[in-house]
This record gives C-alpha cells, sequence and structure tokens, in this order.
C-alpha cells in the first residue's frame, strides 16, 4: 500500500487525476497488495463520455466554462460529478485472488470510509438517494442525504493474472452544494438532459458539524484505509465471491 505517500495529491486539472486513477486501474497484477490514492482538483465537472453524443454538446461545454465550471469526460457510465475546493477523491485499486461480486467490490472502499465517518461521530448507511447527483445504491448517506458517491471500474483478465479492480468515492468534505447543484443542473438545462438535481438531498463532512482541514481528513481516510487493508491480509470475508447478475462486468462498471 502506498501509505508512505503524501496523503493528498492536489492536481491543477481533472484530467490528470482521471490519468493517476487510470494508471493504478492498469498497473501490473502482480502489484502487491491494494493501492490507494486520495486527490482533488479545480472546479469542474466530470461527464460520461456518452455524453458527447447529445446534440448541443460543446455549446453546454463552453457555457458551463463560462460559469466557471469546465467540462472534462470519463470512460465509465453514470452521471455529471463535480470536482473542486472540498471535493475529496479516493480510489483503491487491487487484484483479487478471485472473482468478487460487484457489491463485494464497493464494500472495499465503503467500509473503511464508514469507519472514518464513525470515528467522527457521524453514523452511514449505504443506499440510494433519487435527486442527488448521480445516484447510486452504494452511496454513502448521512441522515438521508448523500454525502459520497461511489463507482468501479473492472479490467479484465489478462495473461497469467486476474481481473484488477478500482473503485471511486467522490466525498462532499466542505463543497459549497448550492454551487455546485446549480453548475449540474445549468449544464443539464443546456444539453436537453431531464436530470434535475436537489440541493436538499446532499450534505458535507463540514455541514454535519466536523469541520476540518482537506489535509487532515486525507489523513484521517488514509488511515482507515490501511487498517481495512492489513485486516483483509488476515480474512477474505469481505471480497467473497458471490454470483454476479446475468450481466457480463467487462472493463467499465457503474459509474457515481
Amino acid at each position: 500500500m502506498n501509505g508512505a505517500a503524501q496523503a493528498l495529491r492536489i492536481f491543477d486539472h481533472v484530467s490528470d487525476g482521471l490519468q493517476a486513477e487510470m494508471d493504478l486501474l492498469l498497473a501490473p497484477h502482480a502489484a502487491h497488495g491494494t493501492q490507494s490514492l486520495v486527490w482533488r482538483t479545480s472546479q469542474s465537472l466530470v461527464v460520461p463520455a456518452s455524453f458527447a453524443a447529445r446534440p448541443g454538446f460543446g455549446e453546454a461545454v463552453d457555457a458551463s466554462k463560462e460559469r466557471g465550471w469546465p467540462v472534462a469526460s470519463r470512460a465509465t457510465g453514470g452521471g455529471t460529478t463535480p470536482q473542486g475546493q472540498g471535493i475529496l477523491n479516493v480510489c483503491l485499486a487491487f487484484s483479487p485472488t478471485s472473482r468478487p461480486s460487484i457489491h463485494a467490490a464497493y464494500r472495499r472502499i465503503c467500509m473503511p470510509l464508514q469507519r472514518a465517518f464513525e470515528e467522527l461521530g457521524m453514523r452511514t448507511t449505504c443506499q440510494a438517494v433519487p435527486g442527488s447527483f448521480c445516484d447510486g445504491e452504494f452511496n454513502i448517506v448521512h441522515r438521508g442525504q448523500k454525502l459520497v458517491g461511489t463507482a468501479q471500474r473492472w479490467r479484465p483478465p489478462r495473461s497469467g493474472g486476474g481481473h484488477r479492480i478500482l473503485v471511486h468515492a467522490l466525498i462532499l468534505q466542505s463543497a459549497n452544494v448550492r454551487e455546485v447543484v446549480q453548475a449540474i443542473n445549468a449544464f443539464h438545462q443546456d444539453l436537453g438532459l431531464d436530470v434535475p438535481v436537489h440541493q436538499h438531498t446532499h450534505t458535507t463532512v463540514e455541514a454535519a458539524g466536523r469541520p476540518m482541514s482537506e489535509v487532515s481528513f486525507a489523513e484521517l481516510l488514509t488511515r482507515h484505509i490501511n487498517d481495512h487493508d492489513a485486516l483483509l491480509e488476515h480474512t477474505t470475508t469481505d471480497l467473497t465471491p458471490t454470483p454476479l447478475r446475468s450481466r457480463r462486468v467487462s472493463e467499465a462498471v457503474i459509474g457515481a
């Protein structure tokens, strides 16, 4: 694990952060243990590459940039997600010895994050929150509001190895939720996308009464990720293989 690395990496451009995650996913299957990265970048929106096929995409991107929210594309699915001050990204990349279920892979990142929130006195659950951005079953939720969005991506087996999995969490630490929601809704409106996002469906760590610096928060998250990874060295409970749905999982899985 890369526990010796700096707790929080800050990238000037969101594309650099997305590339750093891709580098972890493409690392050799023999990479030891779990590799992790906690990062933040400048204010922007990230959308699935499929959005580029929608009429008026270029104009919507230009308008969003004029509002101070440049748009970048990602290879996975899902919906529009924000980046910027007060929004931290956590990703884990690992090469399981046996193929886990999609849900087990999500638990790999949700469990240590939930333990970190528990240390802060925040009780959380994993569930969908209708009206939140890029809604999903494995949002981490505090008092009914979305605090964290999650996603995962799988690299198919290659010669001499098995799957490699990257799981990602986007955490609203101290972001201005009102501005985030306005930016996403304006972009959706320009794109003719009828997917409204509501401010009241989101919260932040700071709004829950736990203000702390980004670096201190990143250190807390990293400690719990390291502790969880050490625990997994002695048990396989968290990644017990279970049958997947009939849908074939290939390179990309579920956005957040």
